[in-house]
Formats: C-alpha cells, sequence, structure tokens
C-alpha cells in the first residue's frame, strides 16, 4: 500500500526532513500540500496499523508542517495577508507534534529550534497549548503509548507462535484401569466431566470414558457396576502432546467441540501430564487480537 502511495507521491516516503524543509523555505515540492498532507497520513495510517516499525514522531512533524502551511495557503486564496508560509509550517508542526507525542514543552522547543525566530515563540506556546488540552481531552492516545501497544501486541503474537502447552498443562483427575464403573461414574459426576481419563499403573493413556454412556447403563440396569471398565474405553480420543505449540492447540481446538485436552508426555511413553483448556489457550491469545 505504501509503495502504491510513494508512485503518486515519493515525498511520503523517509523521515520527511527535506520535505519539511521544502516547506518551511516555501521550496517546490511538485506535489499539492493537500495531497501529500492525505497520502501521508494514509501511508502512516497503513504502516503503523498493519504493526510495522514506521515510526509517528517524524511523519507528525511532516503532516503538522503540511497542515499548517496548507491553512496558509487557505488564507492567501480567501484574499488575506497571513505571512510567510514557513511560520504557520512551524506552528503546525509544533501543534500536531504536542498532540500526538503528549509533550508541548518539547514540541515548543523542537519548533523553535529548527525555525530560530523568538517571534515564534508566542504563537508556538499558544498553538501547542491548544491542541495538547484538545488531544487530552478526546484522550486520544499518545505516540509512545501507541508504539508501546504494537511493540506488546508483536511480543505476545511472537510467544503465541513460539511458546509449547507445556506452560499451560492444569492438573485432571484421571482412573486407573482397573477400577469400577461406579468409581469412575462417581469421579465423572464430582469433577463435572463428560469424559473420565483412564490410565495404567505406569501412568500411560488409555483413552477415555464416556460418564453419560455409563451412567445411563447403570441407571436401566443394562450395565452392571462390576463390569469390566476396558469395554468401555474409547481408545480413538484427541490428544496433545506437551512439545506442541499454541497454535497446534489453537487449530485442535478449531476443530473440536472439546473445552479441554489430554496433554501427554511424547509419542513413546503416553504418560498423561494434565490437561490444556479452551480458556487458558484464548487467555494467551487475546494480548494480540
Amino acid at each position: 500500500g505504501v509503495g502504491l502511495i510513494a508512485m503518486m507521491s515519493p515525498l511520503v516516503l523517509g523521515n520527511g526532513f527535506e520535505v519539511i524543509d521544502l516547506i518551511l523555505n516555501n521550496g517546490d515540492l511538485q506535489t499539492s500540500l493537500l495531497v501529500l498532507l492525505v497520502l501521508k497520513i494514509i501511508a502512516t495510517a497503513i504502516t503503523i496499523g498493519s504493526g510495522a516499525v514506521g515510526g509517528l514522531f517524524t511523519p507528525s512533524l511532516l503532516i503538522g508542517a503540511a497542515g499548517g502551511a496548507l491553512v496558509c495557503t487557505f488564507l492567501q486564496w480567501l484574499g488575506f495577508d497571513p505571512g510567510p508560509v514557513g511560520l504557520y509550517a512551524a506552528i503546525g508542526m509544533s501543534a500536531l507534534l504536542a498532540a500526538t507525542s503528549h509533550a508541548p514543552l518539547m514540541s515548543i522547543m523542537m519548533a523553535f529550534e529548527m525555525t530560530l525566530n523568538s517571534s515564534l515563540l508566542f504563537p508556538l506556546m499558544l498553538a501547542t497549548a491548544i491542541s495538547y488540552v484538545v488531544a487530552s481531552r478526546l484522550k486520544v492516545g499518545g505516540t509512545y503509548p501507541v508504539l508501546t501497544r504494537h511493540n506488546a501486541r508483536f511480543a505476545a503474537k511472537n510467544a503465541f507462535e513460539y511458546s509449547t502447552v507445556a506452560s499451560l498443562i492444569s492438573p485432571c483427575s484421571k482412573m486407573y484401569v482397573d477400577a469400577s464403573l461406579s468409581e469412575v461414574v462417581s469421579e465423572g459426576l464430582k469433577q463435572r466431566t463428560r469424559y473420565v481419563y483412564v490410565v495404567d499403573r505406569e501412568e500411560r493413556f488409555l483413552g477415555v470414558v464416556p460418564t453419560n454412556v455409563v451412567a445411563a447403563g447403570l441407571i436401566d440396569g443394562s450395565v452392571k457396576s462390576d463390569s469390566p471398565l476396558d469395554s468401555f474405553i474409547e481408545q480413538e480420543f484427541t490428544t496433545i502432546f506437551q512439545q506442541a505449540s499454541y497454535e497446534q492447540a489453537w487449530a485442535m481446538f478449531s476443530n473440536s467441540p472439546l473445552e479441554r485436552l489430554p496433554v501427554l508426555e511424547n509419542a513413546e511413553s503416553r504418560r498423561l501430564l494434565g490437561v490444556i483448556t479452551k480458556a487458558s489457550l484464548l487467555n494467551k491469545a487475546k494480548d494480540f487480537l
């Protein structure tokens, strides 16, 4: 997007200091101020909005300078004699920088250093104070909070892509394969889970027992409480290994109605370590979604 905009006006690229110098000294931009102003705002929004590192400090200077110069040009078009374009550009630059950075004193000093015109101090202070108050009233986030949020979002997304589910494992209830059906149903009701995980004495995951099916059988008498547990174990059940990434877990949850998945040590041992819940994964993803 920025490349397409640069094809219309290459002035939007870079830090903009050369363009600011042309505006302050009433140089030939070869592009109208209005077009430059709109294109620079769009290019900056695309860059920052995409998460790329493009900066907000120098674009604020250029946008403010172009806006101030545009005001002067508009006054000239109305038949007034407002004075040099560069003075309005400096005032606009200081005002917009104060609004975006929330640092009015720094904005005044920076604009003054670029012009070295002491007669500008009062209009600079007035415009900067007004812009800072307006931005504060509108509760507009400053440059540094915006960049901080972007950096935090990038760090959270990076952690989500490379972290493993081992850090999200929670303890879970389980039953040994030699337990009775009544014990399994009791455990399922106590934990309020649809499935009870079954392991052998070496903690190897064998599968799950659907508590609702067993409970219904016990109630209607089609299942005896002393029936062997083996015949009720469902071995084909979705599991995840502890070295799987958050993204892999996200994909598995997206294709499953389950709210939690059993986490196994690895494919060889198949030792049950605990569970990972959909809520814990969503909590990690909320920082960048």
